[in-house]
């Protein structure tokens, strides 16, 4: 609407220059800036509408991908009612996408991304305390396997094969002991 206007008040200023009197150009010209500049209004308006239509499109994914991650982790029950939260705020900024003021839209859109940020980094939190209640869990368990095993340092024989009073360890079998032959002594002689 506004660009064909301008085009209109454009071609009438085209028109008025033929006009040897210079009061109707200037007036030509004047509705002329006045329909370009209503067109280049109307043209950011449009564009800022269709970016925030964009951040909508953008925030409706990444709420389901979070809410993907909130649902695979086991999450749901502390963060349900932020993903909720993120869906009511998408849901009235896609509401405002017909309105006059686009300043309504950016605004509501901009309160739809902040909640999805929110919900996002909430996840992320959650996640690093899963992750350190984890490693804290591993850790425990692993000291208690290393004060198994000081335990059980004594020549890797178990307590229950020791003999009592300290003694040296028993051994599980016994070895024959080989004695060392020069390398250079003749084989034994064969038994008669």
């Amino acid at each position: 609407d506004a660009v064909v206007a301008a085009r209109d008040a454009i071609f009438a200023a085209q028109k008025a220059l033929q006009s040897p009197d210079p009061d109707p150009v200037r007036a030509a010209v004047a509705a002329a800036t006045d329909a370009v500049d209503a067109a280049l209004a109307r043209a950011e308006s449009e564009a800022l509408r269709l970016r925030a239509m964009t951040d909508l499109d953008e925030c409706e994914r990444t709420l389901g991908e979070v809410g993907h991650q909130v649902h695979e982790g086991g999450f749901g029950d502390r963060l349900d009612d932020l993903l909720r939260l993120g869906e009511k705020a998408i849901s009235d900024a896609r509401d405002r996408s017909s309105d006059p003021d686009v300043a309504l839209l950016v605004r509501a859109t901009r309160g739809a991304v902040d909640a999805v940020n929110h919900a996002g980094e909430q996840l992320e939190r959650e996640q690093e305390r899963k992750r350190a209640e984890e490693k804290a869990r591993f850790n425990k368990l692993l000291g208690r396997f290393q004060r198994m095993d000081e335990a059980n340092a004594g020549g890797g024989v178990p307590k229950f094969a020791r003999k009592a009073g300290g003694a040296a360890p028993k051994p599980l079998f016994k070895v024959k002991r080989v004695s060392a032959a020069p390398a250079d002594a003749p084989p034994p002689a064969p038994p008669p």
